[in-house]
């Protein structure tokens, strides 16, 4: 027999067009894209999520959603949207006074903590039994030089009796988590109605990345009558910072790698076994060709 005709010294040429030609692009494709979707999809079994160490960089947008709930009804304010937007709400919108400031370390010039007061006006009889707030910062994370903008900040607790003034201090933590959308309120009151663009608004603000608080501490507290309103003073630090990341693809790879290359070679040899036998059998049509020079064609 000729030479060329040993497997070894063989190969087969055909159109792009060809069965052939599509069988072999459909091996490649399956050999390297295949192991990489299963590693993918399966990085709970060695890693569910890390966590590091790091203090990115804040800057409150001064927009704000604050829900107070009452013992029968609720109050609201907000500045993302316009209040006209809220038929038939316009009774329970109440202008808010915003002030705000960001401490930084005075030997480092870091911000280490963001400082915010927002009074809502109240009538003397209202009385606010728990409350909602949602702060937008623009946070950069310098580890990974990305930038994401207006990501929430909430704050919720409810009382067992009404109160007209609270003190909140909590240590800031960033999670890419999604949380479910639920306006909190007392737990007496939960079957209260509340409106629906209420709870849009918070589902909107709350879906996907969000800011969330370790708490301190908070103190609420009764004031005379006469403050005529709601206080809120809270302190937001940002020195025990813990940011929490799903892993990600190249992340995956990287710890992944004995998995996908064990992965990698089962369908390796599967497809060589595959083509092997397709060209053997010759299930698709091709045209041979030698890989050496014509001169050695002519020993047999």
């Amino acid at each position: 027999m000729r030479v060329y005709k040993l497997y070894e010294l063989r190969r087969y040429y055909n159109t792009a067009s060809s069965l052939a030609f599509g069988f072999d692009t459909v091996t490649v494709l399956a050999i390297t894209v295949i192991p990489w979707i299963i590693s993918y999809v399966t990085y709970d079994f060695y890693d569910g999520s890390y966590t590091y160490q790091e203090r990115p960089s804040l800057s409150f947008t001064g927009k704000v959603f604050l829900y107070l709930q009452k013992e029968d009804d609720f109050v609201f304010y907000t500045n993302i949207f316009n209040p006209e937007l809220f038929s038939g709400l316009q009774s329970k919108y109440r202008l808010t006074q915003t002030s705000f400031y960001t401490e930084k370390d005075p030997m480092t010039e870091e911000d280490i903590a963001f400082h915010s007061v927002i009074k809502a006006p109240l009538l003397s009889t209202e009385k606010v039994v728990g409350f909602t707030i949602i702060l937008l910062f623009d946070i950069t994370s310098w580890r990974f030089h990305n930038k994401r903008t207006e990501v929430p900040l909430i704050i919720s607790k409810s009382f067992r009796s009404y109160v007209t003034s609270i003190t909140y201090s909590g240590d800031l933590v960033w999670s890419e988590t999604c949380m479910k959308s639920n306006v909190i309120t007392r737990a007496s009151y939960k079957s209260k109605n509340i409106p629906r663009q209420i709870t849009d608004i918070y589902s909107n603000l709350t879906h996907g990345e969000l800011c969330m608080l370790e708490d301190r501490i908070y103190v609420p507290t009764i004031r005379s009558s006469f403050s005529g309103g709601f206080e809120l003073d809270s302190t937001i630090r940002f020195s025990s910072l813990r940011i929490s990341e799903n892993p990600g693809f190249w992340y995956i790879i990287k710890f992944a790698w004995v998995q996908y290359l064990l992965v990698a070679l089962a369908f390796f040899c599967f497809a060589e076994k595959m083509r092997a036998f397709v060209y053997n059998k010759q299930i698709v049509r091709t045209a041979v060709h030698s890989t050496i020079s014509k001169s050695m064609e002519t020993y047999e």
